[in-house]
């Protein structure tokens, strides 16, 4: 964390940790996720915090039930992701304060229940209608499915940015 919260995300378990790889885009580090067990937890949760999320990142691998956010809880599915769209967009899963707030692919507004996780590094915005929570990246809680890919870039805001800011 590079705010003065020291909101740190860490991951104890070293199987579980994902590499770093120098010079991963633009020569800059990403961090490179698995797909089988690797993820980050949040020193603090975002108990209804968020209401903006910038992501610079892409999917590899096969589509599945991958979570950008999550809650190891369990209480809340705000991030519910599709099984190859950002967002499932049925049956009441993905919060609706990310429903009905704005998703942007690559400064492209999008439909995130139609809209597939980016598979090239894309830059992912999400503002939200109301704050929602997580407490980990990658995962929602042992019974899902890891991300597999790279991330280079996160940043959350507990305040909705201008649309000059956003962009």
């Amino acid at each position: 964390d590079q705010s003065t919260n020291a909101n740190h995300l860490t991951q104890t378990t070293v199987v579980a940790q994902p590499v770093l790889v120098p010079g991963g885009v633009n020569g800059l580090p990403v961090l490179r996720f698995d797909g089988t067990d690797d993820f980050l937890r949040f020193t603090t949760g975002l108990n209804g915090t968020i209401r903006a999320v910038f992501l610079v990142l892409k999917q590899t691998g096969t589509p599945a039930y991958r979570y950008l956010l999550g809650d190891s809880t369990n209480a809340t599915w705000h991030f519910y992701p599709g099984n190859t769209t950002l967002w499932y967009g049925g049956g009441g899963w993905t919060s609706p304060s990310i429903l009905n707030g704005e998703t942007w692919l690559n400064g492209v507004p999008v439909d995130g229940t139609a809209t597939a996780r980016p598979q090239t590094m894309s830059v992912l915005s999400v503002t939200t209608t109301a704050g929602v929570t997580a407490d980990s990246l990658f995962r929602q809680n042992s019974a899902t499915t890891a991300w597999v890919g790279d991330i280079a870039e996160l940043i959350v805001y507990d305040q909705l940015p201008t649309a000059a800011q956003r962009k």
